[in-house]
């Protein structure tokens, strides 16, 4: 009953998700920002509907469970930079993404390295150079996620501590006085310690599942709720702000 009720605030985050990027990417004031932010809960409500979709066995066929596979919808590593360009793209007008600011989304390989695990194993038993033994390919897909789960963490709390030292720096720069910006900055005080809590409540979860002993208790007992809980209560927010 619980795991429905859960279940069900990740579902309802992921439509309202999927309902806000429209909003955003199609807003006609403070383009830059909006997509920015559209981006980011876009990520964000993929990887609630694809968490929703495993538990309620959506993929129920093998041929779109290795399309699941091949192509994420849990794409975490661009989410930090997201957050820092944003902040920056909400208190500059003239705020353009340079090249090299571009390079901060580089490590998104590290989402992709199982997908190409999968396509690397399909091609590879198509043409008779890989034994068809799914297993070790599987175990190590799985591994892969437990400690990708690492720099996913040490990633997005490092782009919190800059939006953060970013917010400070800006308001000692102007002396206290934002320039208009009463209100922007008001919330996005707001939309980091938002982040901040909510970075929080992730390593408590992370410690115990990063823990080969603990990996499958904290999975079986817990799944992913109280991470994607409260990552629906935080889009909510944003939403609604």
């Amino acid at each position: 009953m619980i795991s429905k009720i859960f279940s069900t605030i990740i579902l309802l985050g992921a439509i309202q998700g999927f309902i806000v990027t429209g909003l955003l990417l199609f807003s006609k004031t403070n383009k830059k920002a909006n997509r920015l932010l559209a981006f980011l809960i876009l990520l964000i409500t993929l990887a609630s509907f694809n968490l929703y979709g495993n538990y309620s066995n959506w993929v129920g066929s093998n041929i779109l469970r290795d399309i699941a596979q091949i192509f994420p919808m849990v794409i975490v590593m661009p989410l930090g930079p997201l957050i820092w360009l944003y902040v920056q793209a909400m208190l500059n007008r003239e705020f353009e993404i340079s090249k090299k600011q571009r390079r901060h989304f580089y490590p998104i390989l590290i989402d992709f390295v199982p997908s190409l695990a999968v396509i690397f194993y399909f091609i590879g038993t198509a043409t008779n150079l890989i034994v068809r033994k799914p297993g070790p390919w599987v175990n190590f897909i799985d591994t892969y996620n437990v400690y990708a789960d690492i720099p996913r963490w040490l990633s997005v709390t490092c782009y919190v501590w800059l939006s953060a030292k970013y917010l400070s720096a800006y308001k000692n720069r102007t002396n206290g006085n934002v320039n208009g910006y009463e209100n922007n900055f008001k919330w996005l005080l707001q939309f980091i310690k938002a982040f901040m809590v909510f970075q929080s409540v992730w390593f408590i979860y992370l410690v115990p599942y990063i823990i080969p002993r603990y990996t499958g208790f904290m999975l079986n007992t817990f799944n992913w709720y109280p991470v994607y809980v409260p990552l629906a209560r935080c889009y909510f927010m944003i939403s609604i702000k």
